[in-house]
């Protein structure tokens, strides 16, 4: 649970709504930590967490989106808006049910369901020159039964790219010979 000061409400009076609602999630979280990331807001709202990087970003969501968020963060909706900040706001709590969960989770007993792993992917593809062709970040979170599959899928996919290659380079092989090629000709 976090009170909100005196010298908070002027912050979130001059913030944008993106700005108070990314304000309130990292201040739950840091009470909570990691129960209020933005990953976990968005699994207990149910939507992508792309969803709340966009809002925390300047996208403004929809009335029933903000309302999930008020509750998942223990406020009221109001205090994302700018009129409760018109006479200087009253001081509110973050979290306010009490304890260290989320209001989504009746408690927080070990679930081989919850995310508690986070994979950073980061892929690059290239030309000969140099030239971007594709990029792809992204992070995926993972659950205890999760993790070592992944881990499992993504080796098996650098493995299956390696051979793929080593195979075209036998049949490249064997078409030069066949063509009397060397094998720097092509």
């Amino acid at each position: 649970m976090y009170t909100v000061e005196e010298h908070d409400l002027k912050y979130l009076k001059e913030a944008t709504l993106s700005e108070r609602v990314k304000w309130m999630r990292e201040k739950a979280n840091e009470y909570n930590p990691p129960l209020f990331s933005p990953y976990r807001l968005a699994e207990g709202v149910g939507v992508p967490q792309s969803t709340i990087s966009r809002i925390e970003a300047g996208t403004l969501p929809k009335v029933e989106l903000l309302d999930n968020i008020a509750v998942q963060l223990g406020v009221s909706v109001a205090v994302f808006t700018d009129s409760y900040y018109i006479n200087g706001g009253e001081p509110f709590t973050i979290c306010e049910n009490g304890d260290n969960s989320p209001p989504h989770t009746s408690s927080r007993s070990f679930n081989l369901l919850d995310s508690q792993y986070e994979a950073k992917l980061s892929l690059s593809l290239k030309t000969h020159e140099g030239t971007d062709y594709a990029s792809i970040e992204e992070t995926v979170f993972l659950s205890p039964l999760e993790q070592e599959e992944f881990v499992d899928e993504v080796n098996a996919l650098i493995s299956k790219v390696r051979s793929r290659r080593k195979n075209w380079k036998i049949q490249q092989a064997a078409l030069n010979k066949l063509t009397g090629r060397k094998e720097n000709e092509v």
